[in-house]
């Protein structure tokens, strides 16, 4: 098992306020270019050595044993899905989750944070075996989905106190703040006519919205109240009644082509067997 951390393009998105390429230095992730080898070699030899961030968000150095059945699980960077905290160790339920997930599997691997556009290119490229991800029109063509957790992701348009929306239609001369590769709603997305503004990052979209750069913003609602709190805002003070598109479950989702069909049978199963055990719903209302 081992944890690695994707510098993001230009440094501009981040976690919690850090870039990735700090986590890197300061937490002895492994270096971007020395990633791929390192991915390869773990997934031909099963040999994997490195840190591993455990579920009390403490590292220690584990060996694995030798197994040809590793793969590359892919965590997004976002809060309260994988983030660092105050005392500089990485959290968050994705992360507790992946590890119990794979570890009832009795699967090796190595867990890689990293933002969804990027996630979604290295899927593509075969270097991303698994992921928890929802069902979107943006991610439907790169895995097979494979069991949901059990948890559903409020998505939507979150307006500043004061402005209210109640339609679609409403948002027709709002500034609404957008980050980068975030695509949850086909209408939305698609549409040409909104003025959308590109943010930051999550927490660059709170912090234009308390600024007045921006009317509202849209995406995962409950990363924006949790963003909000993490900066030492009260988030209905900040935030207007949300217009929600939709509820998405998360998803266990794997390659169309990888891993193996024998390895995604037992993350299959092992997923069924933690979401009806209410161990995804334990961990992840740790977070609330």
């Amino acid at each position: 098992m081992g944890l690695v951390c994707y510098p993001l393009p230009n440094n501009t998105e981040t976690v919690n306020g850090r870039s990735c390429r700090l986590q890197i230095k300061n937490s002895g992730i492994l270096p971007f270019h020395r990633m791929f080898h390192w991915i390869r070699r773990a997934l031909i030899t099963g040999l994997l050595f490195g840190h591993v961030v455990q579920a009390n968000a403490q590292s220690r150095p584990v060996e694995a044993s030798p197994s040809v059945d590793s793969i590359a699980f892919s965590i997004l960077s976002l809060v309260p899905y994988a983030f660092q905290d105050k005392d500089g160790a990485t959290r968050g339920y994705f992360i507790e989750s992946a590890h119990a997930l794979l570890r009832e599997a009795k699967v090796d691997y190595t867990l890689i944070i990293a933002p969804i556009k990027r996630v979604l290119k290295e899927a593509s490229a075969g270097r991303v075996d698994c992921v928890f991800i929802a069902n979107t029109h943006a991610t439907e063509k790169h895995f097979r989905f494979l069991e949901p957790l059990g948890h559903q992701i409020p998505v939507g348009v979150v307006p500043k106190p004061g402005i209210h929306i109640k339609s679609y239609e409403d948002m027709a001369n709002l500034r609404i703040g957008v980050a980068h590769g975030v695509a949850v709603n086909r209408r939305f997305d698609t549409d040409t006519t909104l003025n959308k503004i590109a943010t930051p990052g999550y927490a660059g979209g709170v912090d234009m919205l308390v600024h007045d750069r921006v009317d509202a913003i849209m995406g995962n609602i409950d990363s924006f109240r949790f963003h909000a709190r993490q900066t030492g805002y009260e988030p209905d003070s900040i935030f207007g009644d949300p217009f929600l598109f939709s509820r998405l479950p998360v998803w266990v989702a794997c390659g169309n082509d990888r891993p193996s069909d024998a390895i995604v049978r037992r993350i299959a199963e092992a997923a069924r067997n933690l979401r009806d055990a209410g161990t995804f719903t334990r961990i992840i209302e740790k977070y609330r």
